[in-house]
């Protein structure tokens, strides 16, 4: 099985010691920089799934694929 975990750099060689004491294989991989327009995508991305988790809570209502259309 493999598992991803993100930590922060700060914590890093403290977390790969810990995976190692416990006798688990690790592998780093840093994060790409990111292009310029990546951080304004990415933004709108979190704010699309911070959305989507209000409207599986009940907190919002989406529009339908209909309305979304009618837009066009």
């Amino acid at each position: 099985m493999q598992i991803t975990v993100t930590v922060p750099e700060k914590k890093a060689e403290e977390f790969l010691a810990l995976v190692k004491e416990l006798g688990y294989k690790s592998e780093v991989k840093t994060p790409k920089k990111l292009k310029p327009k990546e951080p304004r995508l990415l933004k709108e991305l979190r704010q699309s799934w911070k959305e989507v988790e209000m409207h599986e809570r009940g907190e919002i209502e989406l529009k339908t694929l209909d309305q979304l259309l009618n837009e066009l």
